[in-house]
């Protein structure tokens, strides 16, 4: 094609028409980086998601090299919808260090770097924004709090210490004067439980207890699972199942919180193992609720554990109904133990090149 001769780039499936994956060489990744601002948020969105699909697939041999120089080149994003679609990929590749603490910091520390950019174009926590800045609704109740979270995921000092400083003014003292924003309470009440102590997860589970309002109840529940102690993951698991006070229809979301985090999975396993005829009971032997339950063990990343969790369903009677949830459930586990295998070492020597903090 002759208008290609002396074009800077060549990006194919413009607008995402087509429906498939584009792998690009290392040569034409290389041209087209450095003019992602040329693409429209659709097509940086579609190359982002083309490329962790390609590591997943284990496609070729660079293809979760060529995501993370994608995920890097990305630094000066704006679009709220392409940094979306970039955090949870990002979220992916860090699900897969899990097991390796010293990598997965490195990785931590890349993030913070690449994210501060639009978290200083957001004005931080949006004290000094303008009138004009203020009326955006989308910048103020999805894209702040979208970066704010991935701050503090990333292990963030100062973003973790606001989160910290909130909550103890509003959950733990009661300060009437201040208040936490309803877009903003997710972040503050996880991350409050992540980087917290017995101590905040007792309040937050207080004002559960307290607060007449349905979705800030619903959300507390949900973020009280993400504390970082598996002692009180258990007690967590525990009381969600017992108590009265959580309607039943809200319980998964305080068991999917227990579930997803490093401190809560095999915990959460375990229980669920002891307690699974109990859930049958509960809900009455199937329906969406008792699938969303056979599903929690999704999230481990290795092949021996997802041969224990096929042989536990396997040796269980009744579960007809959530047969499709438990293959699903298994072949996610092995999905991700496959593209650990085959990538984890790639990621980490990634991780190596680019940590400008080694």
């Amino acid at each position: 094609i002759s208008q290609l001769k002396n074009a800077q780039y060549v990006h194919l499936n413009a607008d995402s028409k087509g429906f498939y994956c584009t792998q690009y060489d290392d040569n034409m990744l290389a041209s087209l980086l450095p003019n992602l601002s040329t693409l429209t948020d659709l097509d940086r969105m579609s190359l982002i998601r083309d490329s962790l699909y390609l590591s997943k697939a284990g496609y070729t041999a660079l293809a979760t090299q060529q995501f993370l120089n994608l995920l890097q080149a990305s630094k000066n994003e704006t679009s709220q919808i392409v940094w979306d679609e970039l955090l949870s990929a990002a979220g992916d590749i860090h699900h897969l260090l899990d097991n390796d603490e010293a990598t997965q910091k490195r990785f931590n520390a890349i993030m913070c770097s690449l994210l501060t950019p639009v978290y200083e174009a957001l004005n931080r926590w949006g004290d000094d924004d303008d009138e004009k800045q203020k009326a955006d609704q989308t910048r103020n109740d999805v894209f702040r709090p979208l970066i704010l979270g991935a701050m503090a995921r990333y292990g963030y000092r100062p973003v973790i210490d606001e989160i910290l400083k909130r909550f103890d003014q509003v959950i733990v003292k009661k300060d009437a004067q201040v208040v936490i924003p309803d877009a903003l309470r997710s972040v503050i009440y996880s991350n409050a439980m992540r980087y917290g102590d017995e101590a905040r997860y007792n309040a937050l589970k207080a004002h559960f207890m307290t607060t007449t309002d349905n979705m800030d109840k619903r959300t507390a529940l949900s973020c009280l699972g993400r504390i970082n102690n598996a002692d009180l993951v258990l007690q967590t698991l525990r009381w969600i199942k017992d108590s009265e006070d959580v309607r039943k229809q809200d319980k998964i979301f305080g068991l999917g919180a227990c579930s997803r985090s490093k401190f809560g999975r095999d915990v959460t396993w375990t229980f669920l193992q002891e307690s699974l005829e109990e859930w049958k009971t509960m809900f009455g032997g199937g329906g969406f609720l008792l699938n969303a339950i056979v599903k929690l063990p999704s999230h481990f990343v290795d092949d021996a554990k997802a041969d224990e969790v096929e042989k536990f369903y396997a040796g269980v009677k009744g579960y007809e109904s959530c047969q499709k949830s438990i293959k699903q459930c298994v072949e996610n586990i092995r999905l991700n133990a496959k593209w650990s295998k085959n990538e984890t070492e790639n990621i980490k020597k990634w991780v190596e090149s680019n940590d400008t903090q080694k």
